[in-house]
């Protein structure tokens, strides 16, 4: 006699998804199923994966996705927040480097950036880079503005992004009377 279908007792243990299912408690003492299901390990990134996956984190936000792209000693050069001696400023370490995304990502309620174009390129003492084109836009800004970001990428990792405006962004600056004005940077 055929027996009515049993749903599978689903969970999760040890990160692992296990379903149990059983049936014929009338026969054989029951037959019992469990399935487990396990992430295959993650093989490295490609340089330009990482590239791709940097665009579509940063365009959606995602401080801690951004990060995890980065080695533990990784740093970020960017040319928005200044040394004492007027440089662009290096953060330095996976700690570091989020927390400047996380606190970028607060300032606008959306952002967009757009990549125009990868090419590789090397740095000095030969590392292999891919050097980004790319366009920015979010709700403070007039229009769009460009730079480029040079990868340094290893073993799957970042481990050094250093960000190069090629034009200079135009604020939008809200007026009294609910209109709009342009500011220089």
């Amino acid at each position: 006699v055929p027996e009515p279908e049993h749903p599978g007792e689903v969970r999760v243990v040890d990160g692992r998804l296990e379903v149990l299912v059983q049936y014929s408690q009338q026969w054989c003492n029951g037959l019992e199923v469990r399935m487990v299901y396990e992430r295959l390990p993650q093989g490295l990134l490609t340089e330009d994966q990482i590239v791709r996956h940097y665009a579509a984190f940063f365009s959606r936000g995602d401080a801690a996705a951004v990060t995890s792209l980065f080695a533990q000693g990784g740093s970020l050069l960017e040319p928005f927040t200044r040394t004492e001696t007027h440089e662009p400023y290096r953060h330095v370490g996976r700690a570091q480097v989020g927390q400047w995304f996380a606190d970028t990502f607060q300032t606008a309620p959306w952002r967009a950036l757009r990549v125009t174009e990868v090419r590789e390129g090397t740095a000095e003492g030969g590392a292999v880079q891919r050097i980004v084109t790319w366009e920015y836009m979010d709700p403070r800004l007039a229009e769009p503005f460009a730079g480029l970001t040079r990868f340094t990428i290893a073993a799957g990792e970042i481990f050094e992004a250093d960000i190069t405006l090629t034009t200079d962004p135009t604020l939008v600056i809200p007026v009294a009377d609910g209109a709009t004005a342009q500011a220089a940077p």
